[in-house]
């Protein structure tokens, strides 16, 4: 069994309370259920990606101010500087579901292009560097 949550698992942003608390919710069940049905040789893991080119992303982008702006802040804040796709998070279940995770239960596995390895998000912008007058 793969259930999907989010990166909000790993960090949170304002607003986000009810999204970041069912998220985390999924990944508390997962884990759950891999304790109760590991002997019986059924694995229940989460998949948590990052930034994907889904709906909520095309929502994202309708709703900035400056697009330009929006697709600079989010390439900035994700270290493999692009957003992912929904095949590439296809591979990741299809790896959790294959025989090669066999001994994979009760995991969260992160599958976002380095967004929760960052330890602070690049500012919206960069300042140019002090000069000398």
């Amino acid at each position: 069994m793969i259930n999907i949550a989010s990166v909000h698992t790993m960090g949170c942003l304002p607003g986000a309370a009810a999204y970041d608390a069912a998220k985390w919710g999924v990944v508390g069940l997962t884990k759950s259920l891999a304790v109760e049905y590991a002997a019986r040789g059924i694995r229940f893991n989460c998949l948590s990606p990052g930034l994907i080119d889904t709906q909520m992303w095309q929502d994202v982008q309708d709703g900035a101010e400056d697009l330009e702006a929006c697709l600079t802040h989010w390439r900035a804040n994700i270290p493999a500087g692009r957003v992912g796709t929904i095949r590439e998070m296809g591979h990741v279940a299809a790896f959790l579901a294959s025989d090669e995770a066999s001994y994979v239960t009760g995991a969260n596995l992160l599958a976002d292009g380095g967004m929760t390895s960052q330890l602070v998000s690049k500012a919206l912008y960069a300042s140019k560097p002090l000069q000398r007058q």
